[in-house]
Protein backbone atom coordinates (compact mmCIF):
# COMPACT_ATOMS: atom_id res chain seq x y z
CA UNK A 1 0.00 0.00 0.00
CA UNK A 2 1.22 3.32 -0.79
CA UNK A 3 1.61 6.49 1.26
CA UNK A 4 -0.28 8.80 -0.32
CA UNK A 5 -3.30 10.06 1.02
CA UNK A 6 -5.28 10.05 -2.40
CA UNK A 7 -3.28 6.94 -3.98
CA UNK A 8 -6.52 5.41 -5.66
CA UNK A 9 -7.98 8.82 -7.06
CA UNK A 10 -4.40 9.31 -8.53
CA UNK A 11 -3.99 5.87 -10.10
CA UNK A 12 -7.89 6.28 -11.52
CA UNK A 13 -6.69 9.48 -13.12
CA UNK A 14 -3.55 7.82 -14.26
CA UNK A 15 -5.84 5.24 -15.92
CA UNK A 16 -7.88 7.62 -17.66
CA UNK A 17 -7.88 7.91 -21.53
CA UNK A 18 -8.65 10.91 -22.99
CA UNK A 19 -11.61 10.87 -25.91
CA UNK A 20 -9.51 11.57 -29.56
CA UNK A 21 -7.14 14.07 -27.75
CA UNK A 22 -9.47 15.76 -25.74
CA UNK A 23 -8.09 17.53 -22.82
CA UNK A 24 -11.53 17.70 -20.92
CA UNK A 25 -13.35 14.48 -21.61
CA UNK A 26 -11.55 10.91 -20.27
CA UNK A 27 -12.48 7.61 -20.09
CA UNK A 28 -11.73 5.14 -17.69
CA UNK A 29 -10.84 1.88 -19.45
CA UNK A 30 -12.90 -1.41 -18.55
CA UNK A 31 -10.03 -3.44 -18.22
CA UNK A 32 -8.82 -0.49 -15.22
CA UNK A 33 -11.67 -1.53 -13.13
CA UNK A 34 -9.15 -3.94 -10.98
CA UNK A 35 -8.04 -0.99 -9.79
CA UNK A 36 -10.83 -0.69 -7.13
CA UNK A 37 -10.84 -4.32 -5.03
CA UNK A 38 -11.21 -4.87 -1.52
CA UNK A 39 -7.54 -3.85 -0.75
CA UNK A 40 -7.48 -0.27 -2.64
CA UNK A 41 -11.28 0.32 -1.16
CA UNK A 42 -10.10 -0.10 2.31
CA UNK A 43 -7.03 2.08 2.39
CA UNK A 44 -9.30 4.74 0.42
CA UNK A 45 -12.30 4.69 3.34
CA UNK A 46 -9.32 3.97 5.89
CA UNK A 47 -8.02 7.72 4.30
CA UNK A 48 -11.20 9.51 4.50
CA UNK A 49 -13.63 8.02 7.38
CA UNK A 50 -13.10 9.72 10.70
CA UNK A 51 -11.63 6.73 13.16
CA UNK A 52 -14.91 6.50 15.17
CA UNK A 53 -16.57 4.89 11.84
CA UNK A 54 -13.56 2.47 11.01
CA UNK A 55 -15.34 -0.46 12.51
CA UNK A 56 -17.82 -0.57 9.80
CA UNK A 57 -15.24 -0.60 6.76
CA UNK A 58 -14.87 -3.95 6.42
CA UNK A 59 -18.78 -4.33 6.30
CA UNK A 60 -18.48 -1.46 3.37
CA UNK A 61 -16.34 -3.15 1.38
CA UNK A 62 -17.87 -6.14 1.29
CA UNK A 63 -21.03 -4.52 0.40
CA UNK A 64 -19.45 -2.16 -2.46
CA UNK A 65 -18.23 -5.92 -4.40
CA UNK A 66 -21.67 -8.25 -3.62
CA UNK A 67 -23.95 -8.56 -6.70
CA UNK A 68 -25.11 -6.13 -7.50
CA UNK A 69 -22.16 -4.14 -6.89
CA UNK A 70 -21.33 -0.40 -6.14
CA UNK A 71 -17.75 -0.33 -8.04
CA UNK A 72 -18.40 2.59 -10.41
CA UNK A 73 -19.87 4.36 -7.73
CA UNK A 74 -17.29 3.80 -5.55
CA UNK A 75 -15.02 4.89 -8.03
CA UNK A 76 -16.59 8.15 -8.59
CA UNK A 77 -16.67 8.96 -4.98
CA UNK A 78 -13.01 8.37 -4.93
CA UNK A 79 -12.45 10.84 -7.90
CA UNK A 80 -14.65 13.44 -6.25
CA UNK A 81 -13.37 13.29 -2.76
CA UNK A 82 -16.42 11.65 -1.55
CA UNK A 83 -15.22 8.62 -0.89
CA UNK A 84 -16.72 8.30 2.90
CA UNK A 85 -19.82 9.24 1.69
CA UNK A 86 -20.59 5.37 0.30
CA UNK A 87 -22.73 4.17 3.02
CA UNK A 88 -26.15 6.18 2.19
CA UNK A 89 -25.60 4.16 -1.44
CA UNK A 90 -25.11 1.30 0.40
CA UNK A 91 -27.73 1.18 3.10
CA UNK A 92 -30.55 2.35 0.67
CA UNK A 93 -29.30 -0.35 -1.93
CA UNK A 94 -28.49 1.69 -4.81
CA UNK A 95 -26.16 0.13 -7.32
CA UNK A 96 -24.16 0.60 -10.65
CA UNK A 97 -27.13 -0.56 -12.68
CA UNK A 98 -28.43 2.89 -11.64
CA UNK A 99 -25.90 4.87 -13.46
CA UNK A 100 -25.97 7.37 -15.51
CA UNK A 101 -27.58 9.50 -12.49
CA UNK A 102 -29.56 12.53 -14.04
CA UNK A 103 -30.29 14.77 -10.46
CA UNK A 104 -33.03 16.90 -12.09
CA UNK A 105 -35.88 12.94 -11.84
CA UNK A 106 -34.26 11.16 -9.05
CA UNK A 107 -36.38 8.65 -6.69
CA UNK A 108 -36.69 9.17 -2.66
CA UNK A 109 -33.65 6.67 -1.53
CA UNK A 110 -31.40 7.72 -4.30
CA UNK A 111 -32.06 11.62 -3.00
CA UNK A 112 -31.30 10.60 0.53
CA UNK A 113 -27.81 9.74 -0.56
CA UNK A 114 -27.13 13.47 -1.87
CA UNK A 115 -29.33 15.09 0.28
CA UNK A 116 -26.66 16.57 2.54
CA UNK A 117 -24.07 16.85 -0.04
CA UNK A 118 -23.06 20.89 -1.51
CA UNK A 119 -24.31 21.56 -5.01
CA UNK A 120 -20.54 21.44 -6.39
CA UNK A 121 -20.03 17.89 -5.31
CA UNK A 122 -23.54 16.90 -6.73
CA UNK A 123 -22.02 18.28 -10.00
CA UNK A 124 -19.01 16.95 -10.01
CA UNK A 125 -20.90 13.28 -9.34
CA UNK A 126 -23.10 13.86 -12.71
CA UNK A 127 -20.46 14.55 -14.72
CA UNK A 128 -17.44 12.32 -13.16
CA UNK A 129 -20.14 9.25 -13.57
CA UNK A 130 -19.33 9.61 -17.68
CA UNK A 131 -16.15 8.72 -17.58
CA UNK A 132 -16.94 5.35 -16.00
CA UNK A 133 -19.96 4.73 -18.67
CA UNK A 134 -17.91 4.10 -22.09
CA UNK A 135 -20.09 2.02 -23.85
CA UNK A 136 -18.74 -1.27 -25.30
CA UNK A 137 -19.84 -1.38 -28.71
CA UNK A 138 -20.85 -4.49 -30.63
CA UNK A 139 -21.00 -5.38 -34.13
CA UNK A 140 -24.48 -4.85 -35.97
CA UNK A 141 -26.23 -8.42 -36.44
CA UNK A 142 -27.48 -6.65 -39.89
CA UNK A 143 -26.75 -4.04 -41.97
CA UNK A 144 -29.88 -2.65 -40.91
CA UNK A 145 -28.52 -2.38 -37.61
CA UNK A 146 -25.65 0.20 -38.45
CA UNK A 147 -25.94 3.27 -37.53
CA UNK A 148 -28.87 2.78 -35.14
CA UNK A 149 -26.79 2.70 -31.17
CA UNK A 150 -28.38 6.42 -29.56
CA UNK A 151 -26.47 7.45 -27.06
CA UNK A 152 -26.75 10.48 -24.13
CA UNK A 153 -24.86 13.61 -25.66
CA UNK A 154 -22.86 12.98 -22.37
CA UNK A 155 -21.68 10.09 -23.25
CA UNK A 156 -18.20 9.58 -23.91
CA UNK A 157 -17.11 7.22 -27.14
CA UNK A 158 -14.30 5.33 -26.91
CA UNK A 159 -12.70 7.18 -29.76
CA UNK A 160 -8.98 7.25 -29.32
CA UNK A 161 -8.08 8.58 -32.77
CA UNK A 162 -10.38 10.53 -35.15
CA UNK A 163 -9.31 10.91 -38.87
CA UNK A 164 -9.57 14.57 -39.54
CA UNK A 165 -10.51 13.39 -43.30
CA UNK A 166 -14.28 14.22 -43.18
CA UNK A 167 -16.93 12.96 -45.89
CA UNK A 168 -20.08 14.85 -46.60
CA UNK A 169 -23.38 13.24 -48.20
CA UNK A 170 -26.97 13.23 -48.27
CA UNK A 171 -27.54 11.81 -44.40
CA UNK A 172 -24.50 13.94 -42.64
CA UNK A 173 -20.96 14.10 -41.73
CA UNK A 174 -18.87 10.90 -41.90
CA UNK A 175 -15.70 10.50 -40.60
CA UNK A 176 -13.55 7.45 -39.54
CA UNK A 177 -12.31 7.16 -36.04
CA UNK A 178 -10.53 4.33 -34.12
CA UNK A 179 -12.31 2.80 -31.07
CA UNK A 180 -9.87 1.45 -28.56
CA UNK A 181 -9.84 -2.30 -28.42
CA UNK A 182 -11.29 -2.95 -24.44
CA UNK A 183 -14.34 -1.02 -25.96
CA UNK A 184 -15.59 -2.70 -28.84
CA UNK A 185 -16.77 -6.95 -29.35
CA UNK A 186 -15.86 -6.80 -33.50
CA UNK A 187 -16.04 -10.26 -34.54
CA UNK A 188 -13.26 -9.14 -37.36
CA UNK A 189 -10.78 -7.76 -34.57
CA UNK A 190 -11.07 -4.58 -36.67
CA UNK A 191 -11.23 -1.02 -34.73
CA UNK A 192 -12.24 1.03 -37.01
CA UNK A 193 -15.57 2.49 -37.80
CA UNK A 194 -16.89 4.81 -39.53
CA UNK A 195 -19.44 7.54 -37.54
CA UNK A 196 -21.75 9.92 -38.53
Amino acid sequence: MTTDSRALSLQLRMAMQHENGSICRVFLLLDQLWLINPESATAELERCLPESKRLSIVDMVVAIFQSPPRIKIFAILTLIDMAESISPFLTEGISDNILPIKMESIPEPLYQCFASWPADKIDLFEITQWSLLTPVLKSPSTMKDVGNSVFDSRTIMPFTNKNPEMRRGGFGTVFEVKIHPFHHKFETGGSEVRRR
